[in-house]
């Protein structure tokens, strides 16, 4: 069982992260979107109401987790760094404070709506068409090297990682419309799950309903 501190600054930081859904929930509603949006630290300060910008595919890679917050440096949290970036951290709940987290997560039962499935599927679907090119510039050109450079197929549409994959492996993953190429840690557990772990990259299966049926539907080779 959590102590009652543990508890209570869990509950603080849930009511942090709970506003911040909100602020997710009104950003997708703008026209035009705004590129950076101010979220509020996570820290389990009550009195703390610190903005911190982030894209939203920052934000998303934060939220994968329940028992992950964004905090401002410097700031209280029980929670392990385990992301340092310039104007935030991302620290993760251990223990019973990390279960207290993940119980009050506002997307604990994994439920993702079709719409949002569909945006994640979109975005995975152009890096994966830009793969696709790169695959046949190196077929053509007889590139003979032992691996080749893709970009990671995640559903974070400000992603910029850049893989190095074997040729075979790539042509194995292709083989089935469902998995993708992407930098570790970079899954969306609502609409996929790992399958496999390689020396850089991960590879993902999207999950049966909306998620896999939109990667056979946009499958370039289908």
């Amino acid at each position: 069982m959590a102590t009652g501190d543990e508890e209570t600054r869990a509950e603080n930081e849930a009511s942090f992260r709970d506003a911040n859904e909100h602020i997710r929930a009104a950003e997708r509603e703008l026209d035009p979107p705004i590129d950076r949006v101010p979220y509020l630290c996570e820290c389990d300060d009550v009195h703390c109401h610190e903005p911190i910008r982030l894209t939203a595919g920052e934000y998303e890679r934060v939220r994968r987790d329940g028992a992950t917050f964004l905090i401002v440096p410097g700031h209280s949290s029980t929670g392990e760094v385990l992301e340092e970036h310039e104007s935030y951290l991302v620290v993760c709940k251990q223990g019973d404070g990390g279960q207290v987290a993940r119980a009050l997560d506002p997307r604990k039962d994994g439920a993702v709506s079709d719409e949002r499935a569909r945006r994640v599927g979109l975005n995975e679907a152009i890096f994966r068409q830009v793969n696709e090119q790169i695959r046949d510039l190196n077929q053509d050109f007889g590139t003979s090297d032992s691996t080749m450079t893709v970009i990671c197929e995640c559903g974070y549409s400000d992603c910029t990682d850049r893989l190095e994959v074997e040729p075979r492996e790539y042509e194995r993953v292709r083989s089935d419309p469902r998995l993708y190429v992407i930098a570790k840690g970079h899954e969306i557990p609502a609409v996929e799950h790992v399958v496999e772990q390689a020396d850089g990259y991960a590879v993902v299966k999207k999950d049966e309903g909306v998620p896999a049926e939109l990667s056979r539907e946009l499958d370039p080779r289908s």
